[in-house]
């Protein structure tokens, strides 16, 4: 008897070994598979989140541009650069303080001259009184303006790093962060005038960060090239304790930084969580011109020529967040010991969950890289690789006419501080709906950043882009927004133009078409400016 129970026993063993041996191993490798699953959701959530932050700071970078440029290039200011009389300064005055109300982040403009004495100062914070000094105010002994430190072309626009400030009444550790803009600057006959600098409040710039779903990240920080925060989650990095006392991402984690210097993009898992960043260049700002890359310059005993420097755009996953990922996947394993035929169901479930995260994950990445998601129309970059393309069919076909319309919300700050994001959102979202419906199939729209549209029009005149204006106008005074028990009526300015024989690409067209919507800016908003063109 003790013969056939030891038998039977092993009979058992023999049969079970293997089963359980095979449901064993099979729960283990599901549990590294899901386990690697879900860091691989982390990851690529991670450089999903890290690639929107750069994206954001390169778009605000590419509006501040178009500002500078666009006052740089006032007839007051050069008015007042040919003959330096009151009535001039007046008028530099009223137009920096209606530029400065628009932009809503300006607070100062100087005037260098070409010796490099300051001879123009306005400071003041928009809507609010102006101080002006005049004359010769200082020597800037860290700016050259006879062409060696910085350019005298006015196309170049200069940009330093961000500097916080600490402004006047403002207390606690935390500073403003501050960035300055320069351009060259020419009178009416063409002679180089020296600098003109303008003050920007980096905030806005820095809080386009903070526009990064939450569903990818709980926050991103922003880096300088010498790995001081310039942004952080934790406001004690940024304070005026921490840069006195020297205190900054290079030193607190070194190994890290010199990874991030000589990698532009990457992401590493160690011991104090997993890091990906990515690269910002202010240098190449997506859809600017060659002639509008931004630069840096020193003082007069540092280099002479422009060095570009880079910012990183920094997201982290601490310990015990990716603990808590590998944890949570470990109990559901025990569930498939019921069983072969249970397990084999459960990795097929679990392949096919893989296939469709896949495909989900392609699906958005592709949106993403296409589509604004607030508007539905084309994002920046598509928009420009489709004028890229019909400009190419244009030079082979020019007599199939292509104009370009740029488009701009009227009085949009107004409506963000009267009803908030989520009320301006809303514009946006019905505007983007109005504009769709008025679309033919031919034609193309995108939005280029902020309350700022532009559309693309194949096959039609000078008549059919500023009917389109007319129709959508219509459409808008129709159709305006409800907020409960009140109507928002919303007004837009736009501006045209139309590819040209001339034109070395479809940017050519684009930036006549947003000077003319900058004239029709200044005329008094609600209107369409067709650009000046210039014949064949």
């Amino acid at each position: 008897m003790r013969r056939v129970s030891a038998r039977k026993t092993l009979f058992a063993l023999a049969l079970f070994a293997p089963a359980a041996a095979l449901i064993l191993g099979g729960a283990w490798v599901l549990h590294r598979f899901n386990d690697r699953l879900a860091v691989a959701r982390v990851e690529t959530n991670q450089k999903l989140a890290t690639g929107l932050g750069s994206r954001n700071l390169s778009l605000s970078f590419s509006t501040i541009i178009r500002e500078v440029r666009y006052f740089s290039d006032q007839q007051s200011l050069r008015s007042l650069l040919t003959e330096d009389t009151s009535a001039n300064l007046k008028a530099v005055i009223r137009d920096f303080q209606a530029f400065s109300d628009y932009a809503g982040i300006i607070d100062q403009m100087r005037w260098i001259d070409e010796s490099g004495w300051e001879r123009l100062n306005v400071s003041g914070r928009p809507g609010q009184p102006l101080a002006v000094k005049k004359g010769i105010l200082r020597k800037e002994t860290g700016i050259n303006t006879d062409g060696n430190s910085t350019p005298t072309k006015p196309d170049n626009v200069y940009i330093s790093s961000i500097e916080f400030i600490k402004k006047a009444g403002q207390t606690g550790d935390l500073s403003s962060p501050t960035v300055h803009l320069s351009t060259a600057v020419e009178d009416d006959n063409g002679k180089h005038r020296g600098l003109l600098i303008l003050h920007y409040d980096a905030r806005p710039l820095l809080n386009s960060l903070n526009f990064v779903p939450a569903t990818l990240a709980d926050g991103v920080i922003l880096l300088d090239e010498n790995g001081q925060w310039l942004n952080s989650k934790d406001p004690r990095e940024e304070s005026e304790i921490a840069r006195k006392q020297r205190i900054n991402f290079a030193q607190r984690h070194p190994d890290l930084w010199k990874r991030m210097q000589l990698k532009a993009d990457g992401q590493v898992h160690t011991q104090s969580g997993l890091w990906t960043w990515q690269s910002v260049y202010p240098l190449e700002v997506i859809g600017v011109p060659q002639s509008m890359r931004l630069g840096t310059y020193e003082g007069k005993d540092g280099p002479t020529q422009p060095r570009p420097f880079i910012w990183k755009v920094v997201s982290r996953v601490s310990p015990s967040q990716l603990a808590t990922i590998h944890s949570s996947f470990g109990g559901h394993t025990l569930s498939i010991a019921g069983g072969l035929l249970l397990l084999m169901a459960v990795v097929s479930w679990l392949l096919a969950s893989a296939m469709d995260l896949k495909v989900e994950a392609d699906a958005m990445l592709r949106a993403m890289a296409r589509v604004d998601g607030l508007t539905k129309v084309l994002n920046h970059i598509t928009f420009m690789e489709e004028l890229a393309n019909s400009f190419s069919i244009y030079r082979r076909s020019p007599q199939f006419g292509v104009w370009v319309v740029m488009l701009d919300l009227d009085r949009f700050k107004l409506v963000n501080d009267t009803y908030g994001h989520a009320g301006g959102d809303r514009v946006l979202t019905h505007f983007s709906q109005l504009l769709r419906q008025n679309l033919r199939d031919s034609d193309t729209a995108g939005r280029i950043g902020g309350e700022e549209f532009s559309v693309m029009l194949r096959g039609t005149d000078q008549a059919g882009a500023l009917e389109f204006c007319r129709r959508l106008q219509e459409a808008l005074a129709s159709h305006p927004v409800r907020f409960g028990e009140k109507e928002l009526a919303i007004t837009f300015s736009g501006g045209c133009s139309c590819f040209q024989p001339q034109d070395r690409s479809g940017a050519d067209a684009l930036q006549r078409a947003d000077t003319a919507l900058y004239e029709a800016k200044w005329k008094g908003r609600d209107q369409i400016q067709v650009a000046m063109t210039t014949p064949p």
